[in-house]
């Protein structure tokens, strides 16, 4: 991410409180090891913003800026930028805490916080693999259960 005008930083926060959704998935999995059948689970985090196709150029600025990716909605009216990279997530998560303007996606953003500090917490299996104990699981759908409970009104 480079350096950034705090003009545009000031402009994408308010777009991003606006029109931006903060996401978390827990996803069951299972893996086979030795023939073994082995439950497992994996959490993402996803930043996006989605805009009518007329503001391509705003996503596209974005991107250049912020990372990640676009993606055309079905009917091709609609576009999404979309950052799924947790490194990306974290320095967009602090860009987006250095404001001031109060949003109820603040506290979205504090649950999805807590669970990435979570997760860092967990050991590593290889290079970037975490090993996830007994209880994760139920731990990271509570941070998905508060994430979501913010978004009520």
């Amino acid at each position: 991410m480079q350096d950034l005008d705090p003009l545009w930083v000031a402009e994408f926060c308010g777009l991003f409180w606006g029109e931006g959704s903060i996401n978390m998935q827990v996803k069951d999995l299972v893996y086979y090891v030795d023939g073994e059948e082995r439950p497992s689970f994996r959490v993402t985090f996803k930043f996006s913003i989605g805009l009518r196709a007329d503001n391509l150029p705003i996503l596209r600025d974005i991107k250049d800026k912020l990372g990640g990716h676009i993606y055309k909605r079905e009917g091709g009216r609609h576009y999404v930028w979309v950052v799924s990279k947790l490194s990306l997530i974290k320095k967009i998560a602090a860009l987006l805490m250095s404001g001031q303007m109060p949003s109820s996606k603040k506290d979205e953003l504090l649950w999805l916080e807590k669970a990435i500090q979570f997760r860092e917490t967990r050991p590593r299996k290889g290079a970037n693999r975490k090993v996830f104990q007994a209880g994760d699981k139920e731990k990271f759908l509570e941070f998905k259960r508060n994430l979501e409970r913010c978004r009520k009104f």
